[in-house]
C-alpha cells in the first residue's frame, strides 16, 4: 500500500524545479551548436565588411559623401507630395462611403452584419496605418530639412521641406480623426478623442478582454521585432562610423531608444505583478 501511495504521489516544488532545471540544461545543450555558428558568421561577416569599408574609404569616401549631400538637398521637397499622394491621398479615400455602409447593414442577418462589420474594419485599419506611415515619411523628410541647414543658401533644401513637414502634420490630424470617429461609429462602445493625451489609455479602457489581448500580443511582438531592429541598426552605424566619421552618437541613440525598451517593458511587467 505504501508503494502505491508513493507511485501515485504528486511531485512537490523542489521535485518540478529540478525537472524544469533538467529540460532547460537539455534546450541549452541543443541550441548551442547554433547559437555558436550564428556568432562565427557573424564574426566572419564583421570582418568582410571592414575590409569593404576600408576599400571604399581609399576609394575616395569624401566624393561619396558630396554626392549624397547634392542628392539630399535636390530631393528634400519632394518627399512630402510623395508621401502625400502614396500614403495620406489613399488613407483618405478608405475612409469615403464608410459610413453609409455602416449604416447599410443587414440588421435582420447577423451573418452578413459580422462579414461587413469585418471588412469595414479592415479598411479602417489600414487607413489609420497608412497614416502612421505617412507620419513617419514627414519626420524624414523634416529630418532632411533640418540636415540641410548646413548649406542655408539652398533655401529648397531646408525651409520649403520644414513648411511641407508642418503642413503634412496638419493634412493629417483630419484625416486620422475621420478613421478613428468612423471606428467609433461602427463599435459605438469606443471612446476617446485622438486630440485628447490620454486617448491610448481611454480607447483601451473601452475594448473588451479579446481586444486587449490581441493588443497585448501584437506589442510583445513588437518588442521582440524592435530588439532585434535596434541591434542591426546599431551594428550598422557602427560600421558607418568608419566611414563617414561622423562619431558614435548615431549608434548611442539607437542604443538609448533600446534601452528606453528594455526598461519601459519591466518596469509595465513589475507593475503588473503588483496587482
Amino acid at each position: 500500500m505504501k508503494e502505491i501511495n508513493q507511485e501515485n504521489r504528486l511531485p512537490d516544488e523542489k521535485e518540478l524545479r529540478q525537472e524544469n532545471l533538467s529540460r532547460v540544461k537539455k534546450a541549452d545543450r541543443k541550441a548551442l551548436p547554433k547559437f555558436l555558428l550564428i556568432l562565427l558568421i557573424a564574426a566572419v561577416v564583421g570582418f568582410a565588411a571592414g575590409d569593404l569599408i576600408a576599400m571604399i574609404e581609399e576609394a575616395g569616401i569624401s566624393a561619396l559623401g558630396e554626392t549624397l549631400k547634392q542628392f539630399w538637398r535636390v530631393s528634400a521637397v519632394w518627399y512630402f507630395p510623395v508621401f502625400t499622394l502614396l500614403l495620406l491621398l489613399p488613407a483618405f479615400l478608405l475612409t469615403v462611403g464608410v459610413r453609409k455602409k455602416i449604416d447599410a447593414l443587414p440588421e435582420d442577418d447577423e451573418t452578413g452584419v459580422n462579414a461587413g462589420v469585418k471588412a469595414l474594419d479592415r479598411r479602417l485599419s489600414v487607413s489609420l496605418s497608412l497614416g502612421s506611415f505617412y507620419v513617419v515619411g514627414i519626420y524624414f523628410s523634416l529630418a532632411v530639412g533640418l540636415s540641410n541647414l548646413a548649406g542655408l543658401h539652398f533655401q529648397e533644401g531646408w525651409i520649403i521641406p520644414l513648411i511641407e513637414g508642418v503642413a503634412g502634420i496638419v493634412l493629417l490630424l483630419p484625416v486620422q480623426r475621420r478613421a478613428v470617429t468612423l471606428t467609433q461609429y461602427l463599435y459605438p462602445e469606443k471612446k476617446g478623442s485622438i486630440f485628447d493625451t490620454k486617448f491610448s489609455k481611454v480607447w483601451m479602457e473601452s475594448c473588451d478582454e479579446r481586444e486587449k489581448m490581441i493588443v497585448y500580443k501584437a506589442a510583445y511582438a513588437s518588442y521582440q521585432a524592435t530588439g532585434k531592429a535596434c541591434v542591426l541598426l546599431f551594428l550598422l552605424t557602427a560600421l558607418g562610423s568608419t566611414v563617414f566619421g561622423y562619431g558614435p552618437l548615431p549608434s548611442a541613440l539607437i542604443l538609448m531608444i533600446w534601452l528606453i525598451q528594455i526598461i519601459s517593458y519591466t518596469r509595465a511587467c513589475a507593475r503588473e505583478e503588483k496587482k
